[in-house]
């Protein structure tokens, strides 16, 4: 019989499953295995256990419905014979299906042991499909050998967004084959040092401000730039630092037009508004309060050339539009035209930073806008590369802010990225699970990553959002992110916190005063 416990209860799933007798096996002898995800997560776990849970047997079914499993990073299948047997194979199906989300696996890794505490090195199997590859097709990862005593196998395999697997194969054979002993080579098992939190240094608090369209809440003035770059108290005075950096970006929605992307490079560099307030408010906080003069960093955004638009608009008279879209052109071409845009972009970008020449404002670093990297795209990997080479040509990083369970930030260094703060997604609709703040922590130490908090025009208005937010900040305090992490601040879209500095509401202006407390390391976690 196979029993499966509710996933969301468990850090591992138990899953158990009986066999077809093969030769030398004894008939209805039980074999059992467990899951473990890499980075477990109760919303992803819920998600995979409710959409594709599999057959009722499980893997070693011989059913053809898959088991679906959901991002968390990767998993460890470790499966117990029950007893010391002779295998000469091991394989496991593998689906894809990128059109949803469902890729094969990068490998799979194979190590067996005759106790559980020695392992040693089967083999690993890697797809001989080609990532770019669209149809939707089966492979088999299988590892065939000399016929080894085993009790133990464990199999581990990465998982980015879904990966499908069904059919376990434990092939078994007699003990008399084994003529000769199998000589294996020992699994490490030294776990992999954690590097720690990403700190930068002089960028250690980065709010995100949105602007262009959506009427007065997208237009920054100085007086709004003031309790974000300084800390006011209750009766107007200026007492210290607030935000040391500031990431503008578009709101998202932003067409995938020329026109629409000129629109908020001129929006960003309207006088009087945006970039030219903050420097405004950063001159005037340096003239009131000398001690505190200093330049915030500044952060700006490259639109993301998405692959499904068709007319992005042409750079010059004497050339067609450029198309994005590798389902109507070939992959080579829309891959040349993305790269285009937003090589012409960069270009108008560094260009106006250049002529406004701003004193009291540093250019420090380029926002990749897209929040996960999609191995569906073609060429997608090798485009931020492209951009990552502009930027540090110039002499400035390239940063990125993945949302939390998105691919690629396990491996950002290979991007071309050079700071990444990853998204919680604490502050969310759904109840979150109760262990994502200390999952987070736990990655970004694995990964070495700063961390994004997250509030929205909601802390204001209801008591729910308020109280999550003081949830989520009081976990982030508990794992130090406030003072060993390099935090990115998701501030909603209408200036929330600057609303909060101005408030005569004592819990709403306790907000302003705690985001104060936390960038200078002083905050303490509320009962």
């Amino acid at each position: 019989m196979f029993h499966k416990m509710i996933v969301g209860l468990l850090v591992m799933s138990v899953l158990m499953g009986t066999v077809q007798a093969k030769e030398g096996q004894a008939a209805n002898q039980t074999i059992t295995y467990t899951v473990k995800q890499d980075e477990p997560d109760e919303m992803f776990k819920q998600t995979e256990y409710k959409m594709y849970p599999g057959p009722i047997d499980g893997l070693l079914s011989n059913s053809d419905s898959w088991t679906g499993f959901f991002r968390q990073e990767g998993r460890e299948i470790k499966i117990d014979l029950g007893t010391n047997r002779v295998l000469s194979e091991v394989s496991l199906e593998f689906n894809q299906n990128k059109g949803a989300s469902i890729v094969l696996p990068k490998y799979l890794h194979v190590t067996v042991s005759t106790d559980g505490q020695k392992w040693y090195k089967l083999g690993q199997v890697k797809p001989y499909t080609l990532s770019s590859e669209s149809s939707v097709l089966n492979r088999r990862y299988g590892l065939t050998f000399n016929p080894t005593y085993m009790r133990y196998v464990k199999l581990e395999f990465p998982v980015d967004v879904w990966v499908f697997a069904r059919k376990l194969v434990l092939k078994e054979e007699p003990l008399s084959t084994l003529s000769r002993p199998t000589v294996l080579g020992h699994a490490s098992d030294v776990p992999i040092t954690d590097q720690g939190y990403m700190k930068i240094e002089g960028l250690d608090d980065l709010a995100l401000v949105y602007t262009g369209g959506h009427g007065a809440k997208g237009i920054w003035g100085k007086e709004d730039f003031i309790p974000m770059t300084s800390y006011v108290d209750r009766v107007g005075n200026i007492q210290g630092r607030m935000f040391d950096a500031f990431l503008f970006l578009p709101y998202p929605g932003l067409m995938n037009t020329k026109k629409e992307w000129e629109g908020y490079l001129d929006d960003l560099f309207k006088k009087g508004q945006q970039l030219d307030a903050l420097n405004e408010a950063s001159k005037m906080v340096s003239e009131k309060e000398s001690t505190l003069g200093y330049k915030p960093k500044v952060v700006l955004t490259l639109p993301y050339p998405d692959s499904k638009q068709e007319q992005f608009g042409q750079l010059d008279d004497s050339e067609v539009p450029l198309n994005f879209s590798h389902t109507s052109v070939s992959p080579e071409a829309s891959v040349k035209d993305r790269a285009a845009a937003v090589k012409w972009y960069y270009q108008e970008l560094m260009r106006s930073w250049e002529e406004t020449s701003f004193s009291h404002l540093e250019l420090v670093g380029i926002y990749w806008f897209q929040e996960t990297m999609d191995d569906r795209i073609p060429y997608e990997k090798e485009l931020v590369q492209l951009v990552a080479n502009l930027v540090h040509e110039d002499g400035h990083k390239l940063m990125w802010i993945p949302y939390f369970g998105s691919h690629g930030y396990e491996h950002w260094s290979t991007y071309g990225f050079d700071y990444v703060f990853l998204q919680p997604n604490f502050y969310v609709k759904d109840t979150p699970p109760a262990k994502r703040m200390e999952n987070i922590a736990r990655i970004a130490e694995k990964n070495h990553l700063g961390i994004e908090l997250e509030m929205d025009d909601n802390i204001l208005l209801n008591r729910y959002y308020y109280d999550l937010f003081y949830e989520q900040l009081n976990k982030g305090a508990e794992f130090n992110l406030h003072t060993h992490a390099s935090n990115a601040y998701y501030l909603g879209g209408s200036k929330v916190l600057v609303q909060a500095s101005k408030s005569s509401q004592p819990l709403a202006r306790q907000i302003y005063d705690d985001m104060y407390r936390w960038i200078n390391g002083t905050y303490q976690p509320k009962p």
